[in-house]
């Protein structure tokens, strides 16, 4: 996680403050200002051309222009994928948790069997769909111990 600056840099992190956003230390010389907001990271460019917003600085400059309130990051539980990848790992798979085998019934995450910490590839081969409770419990093991927890929670009946 990158280190936070003060907010007074600038009128406009003051404001951001404000709302909710953390300013966040620049990642390089370039950057007059790096934040983060609930439209994802913001970067205020200095170039030969002047300032240069990116569209989730713009986003943001237009949310504190129209008074829309907090701009204070959204936290996200459980990995959010696109409905497409989440339907196509129902054909795949079926729709039940792979950990218990239990149906999801709406409480689905999308997990990945070698966790990207430890070298898995962010593809569709590599992911699965569970319920978030067993996701959280599965954490950061690897492939192998995840499909062991699977056999375990599935010839308990589930039980974690």
């Amino acid at each position: 996680m990158s280190k936070s600056k003060p907010c007074a840099v600038t009128a406009f992190t003051s404001r951001l403050c404000e709302a909710g956003g953390e300013v966040l230390a620049p990642t390089n010389p370039y950057e007059i200002a790096r934040f983060r907001t609930r439209y994802g990271v913001g970067v205020i460019y200095r170039g030969k051309r002047g300032e240069t917003w990116n569209a989730e600085a713009l986003s943001a400059r237009e949310h504190l222009e129209a008074q829309k309130g907090s701009l204070a990051p959204v936290a996200v539980k459980g990995r959010r994928k696109d409905r497409a990848t989440v339907e196509a790992l129902i054909t795949r798979d079926g729709s039940n948790c792979f950990f218990c085998g239990s149906a999801l019934e709406g409480d689905v995450t999308v997990e990945h069997l070698v966790a990207v910490a430890h070298g898995g590839p962010n593809h569709i081969s590599n992911l699965l769909l569970a319920h978030a409770q067993c996701n959280q419990a599965a954490g950061h093991l690897s492939g192998a111990e995840k499909v062991a927890m699977a056999l375990r929670l599935r010839s308990t009946g589930g039980a974690l």
